[in-house]
């Protein structure tokens, strides 16, 4: 059946004839080229909700999608916190998710929709918002802030509490202790352990070993040197395949003295640390052990020597992790004074902390020094 002109209704030869071949009256609109790909807005909007909207001209309707998502954005940071405290606040959470879904899919729709108008000469078309680049400039940021927190967080692993000098690390035997193999018959042990539950003095700072996980607090002028365990000097060619990956020395003011830090890991092997199954208490076996490595540790190149080792029958308690600590006599350059040494344990780890005197060194630095072992706290 032929079309007719609505003008002067004679019949048109083509059915989709843009002109009247009779009267020259145009019927249809003029085709126009592509003004805004349906897509690409579709491609921008996917990634910010409103991006599209200015792609297509539309700034308002940019704003109300990209408003919708820093607002819901931000209520939701806000009542991620309150849940902490407030579980109801979990069904805000679920209407804020619900919310964000639909601003980004509704506006991907929108801003196909929009541009697919344009092309049709539905809407009027003067060029992109001058809102446009705003997304960049926040996509920018965003970037830039998880870079800046990768950084952050890669420098505070390795932080230390003021500027550390050079100092050579005097020798010192790193001894790993390890249990002997012969079973040890549970004991039946009814003294609890001496609780020790301390923050040091006021004043006194907090330091995190962030690769060894654990904690202590030590007077703010007292520095912080980290080592990574195959930088540690070990002339004994000892084995420390066991031990975790950071030794910790913290140095007295004067740097004559320093508390050493280090853990160790026995994950997968049969050894056991403790005497009671509810892993209060550590074994005596375990403890005569450690002691042996204290031994061990005083080499004749080591400017700090042993007098005597003072046994603890006690059990301790350190901040909530079972512990056993030994008093030492030391002398170093005809001066004697006494430290304490503990072995702190938890699951299948265990720490050792000690005091290293060298000339020069006081018993007020030791005694400093017991009271941050005190302070030590597993993370």
């Amino acid at each position: 059946m032929p079309n007719f002109c609505p003008t002067c209704g004679k019949p048109l030869q083509y059915e989709n004839a843009e002109i009247c071949p009779n009267c020259g009256v145009r019927i249809q609109p003029k085709q126009q080229d592509k003004v805004r790909d349906p897509w690409t807005a579709v491609l921008f909007s996917f990634f910010v909700p409103g991006w599209g909207q200015w792609y297509n001209g539309k700034t308002w309707d940019g704003l109300i999608f990209f408003g919708v998502l820093l607002v819901s954005y931000f209520l939701l940071f806000i009542f991620a916190a309150v849940q902490l405290t407030q579980p109801l606040a979990g069904i805000f959470l679920i209407i804020l998710a619900v919310i964000i879904v639909i601003d980004w899919f509704y506006g991907m729709y929108d801003a196909y929709k929009t541009a697919d108008r344009i092309n049709k000469v539905g809407e009027n078309f003067s060029g992109k918002s001058r809102l446009f680049w705003l997304p960049v400039i926040f996509l920018v940021m965003v970037i830039a802030a998880v870079i800046a927190a990768f950084i952050f967080g890669m420098t505070a692993a390795q932080y230390s509490y003021g500027t550390v000098p050079i100092v050579t690390i005097p020798t010192v035997n790193y001894n790993i202790v390890e249990p002997t193999t012969t079973p040890q018959p549970v004991q039946t042990i009814s003294s609890a352990p001496i609780v020790i539950d301390s923050n040091g003095n006021p004043g006194w700072v907090r330091y995190t070993s962030y690769i060894d996980h654990f904690s202590i607090y030590k007077p703010s002028d007292w520095t912080v040197k980290e080592l990574s365990k195959s930088q540690v000097p070990n002339e004994e060619n000892l084995d420390i395949s066991l031990s975790m990956d950071q030794f910790v020395y913290i140095f007295t003011p004067n740097y004559k003295g320093f508390l050493m830090i280090y853990g160790v890991d026995y994950t997968g092997t049969l050894y056991s640390l403790f005497n009671d199954p509810g892993k209060t208490r550590i074994s005596d076996a375990f403890y005569e052990d450690f002691i042996k490595g204290l031994y061990e540790g005083f080499t004749p190149s080591n400017p700090m020597k042993l007098i005597g080792v003072i046994r603890d029958t006690n059990y301790y308690s350190v901040n909530g992790y079972p512990a056993r600590k030994v008093t030492l006599n030391i002398q170093v350059s005809g001066q004697s004074m006494t430290t304490d040494c503990y072995v702190i344990a938890h699951e299948n780890f265990y720490y050792i902390e000690s005091y290293w005197a060298m000339a020069g060194s006081t018993q007020s630095d030791a005694s400093t020094a017991n009271g941050i072992m005190r302070t030590f706290s597993i993370n």
